[in-house]
Formats: C-alpha cells, structure tokens, sequence
C-alpha cells in the first residue's frame, strides 16, 4: 500500500511539471523586447528562423549560453535577471530573461520576426454572404400566371438560366409559340435570349427555360408578351 502511495505521488509529481512546461512562439518586432521565463535547474531553448552568429548577454556570471546550430540554450545559474541579445544574418533579437522560482518557464521558445497573425489574417476565403432566395411571380392579362424560384448562372456556357413555370388560370390550353421575351435595361435591347420550351400537347401548363446573355451583372427587366397581352418584371442584381 505504501509502494502504489509512493508512485501515486511520483506520477503527480511528474504530471504537474510536465503541465507546466511551455513551448511557444514568440512573435517580435524590431522595436521590442521579447521576454523568456527560465527557471532554476532547466535548460530553455531558444529557436531561431536564421542561425545565430552571436550572443552578448548582460551577466554572464549567472547563466549559462550555449549554440547548437538554430539554437540557443540558455541555463540560469542564479537568480539573476539580465538581458540577452541574439545577433543573426539579418535580424537582431533583444530578449529579457526573466528566472522564476514556480513551476512557470518555457522549455522551446521559438522565436519569430513580424507579428502575431490575428484569426483574420489567417482566413484564406472571405466568408460570402448567401444570396437572397429568388422569387418571380406575375399574372398576365388575368388568364396566365408565371412564377420561378430559380435564375443561376452556368459557369461553363457564361450565361444565365432562368426557369419558368406557366399557367393558364382558366385551364385553357396554352400556345407556347405566342411568348415573346426580351431583356431590357433603360428601355432598351440588354443581352440576348433564347427559349427551350416543355409543354405536352394540349396542356394549359408549361415549362419554360431562358438561356439569358447579359453583358454585364446588373439589373434588368424581363419582358414577357403573349397574344396582346403584356407583363413587365425587374430581376435586380442581387439575384445574379
């Protein structure tokens, strides 16, 4: 029973210490002083991006400095706190060294020009706000009713689809071959269309898609004429 006491405490004891160890990057400018926590019987790495070509340090009587190719280990052997400057190819760092007495201290520092790049920074892809849901609904004359819930554009064809859905509200049969539809923006002609129509014969109902090319993405109005009768609707930007 004593035994697994003892090595409950050895385990906590090494779990503590490991918690409180600490590696992390230190972002700095040139115009700054960098702080590294040391702390008595550890040795704390310092890592650089350049390889360090030489190091003066503010009291060498209490700490020991040491290179290792990118890095530079740093041994207290006092209390002391004191300065250290790093000299690299083209950067010199200034860093404070700071011995604590607790358990706080850093095992790896590495050390970085430029500063902390924020969550924005970070973000490759802007986050794009969703498009309204498109929505067209338009009585013609009070016999026809167009609706669409759907206008994208096609990538590969550079141009846009709109679908329609036609409806004679008195059931009669429709004659596809009467619309008419024509996009125009301050009265006048604004891209090309053409219509690919889906309609069984003798139906009073009918698909149609617009296969729109407008020459810029802006907004415009659809014309839709059939036997006399006429309806005008804006389809603005946002939906494009």
């Amino acid at each position: 029973m004593r035994i697994n006491n003892i090595l409950i405490v050895i385990f906590t004891f090494f779990a503590v210490s490991i918690s409180h160890a600490k590696v992390r990057d230190l972002y700095m400018s040139s115009n700054e002083m960098g702080h590294i926590n040391l702390k008595m019987g550890q040795s704390t790495v310092l890592r650089f991006l350049e390889k360090p070509k030489k190091v003066v340090i503010g009291n060498q009587n209490y700490f020991n400095v040491e290179f290792i190719d990118n890095d530079v280990t740093i041994q207290p052997l006092g209390t002391a706190k004191t300065n250290l400057f790093v000299y690299g190819e083209y950067n010199t760092y200034g860093l404070i060294l700071n011995v604590d007495s607790d358990a706080h201290y850093d095992d790896l520092v590495i050390v970085k020009r430029g500063w902390k790049p924020s969550p924005i920074m970070q973000r490759q892809e802007p986050k794009q706000r969703p498009k309204e849901k498109f929505s067209l609904k338009k009585v013609i004359g009070g016999k026809l009713i167009v609706t669409s819930e759907n206008i994208q554009f096609h990538d590969s064809l550079k141009l846009y689809i709109l679908d329609l859905r036609v409806e004679h509200l008195k059931k009669e049969i429709i004659n596809v071959n009467d619309f008419k539809f024509m996009t125009t923006h301050g009265n006048k002609t604004y891209g090309e269309s053409k219509v690919i129509i889906d309609q069984k014969e003798g139906n009073y109902m009918a698909t149609i898609r617009l296969l729109l090319k407008l020459p810029s993405k802006k907004s415009f109005t659809l014309n839709v004429k059939y036997q006399g009768l006429e309806a005008k609707h804006i389809i603005e930007e946002k939906f494009l």
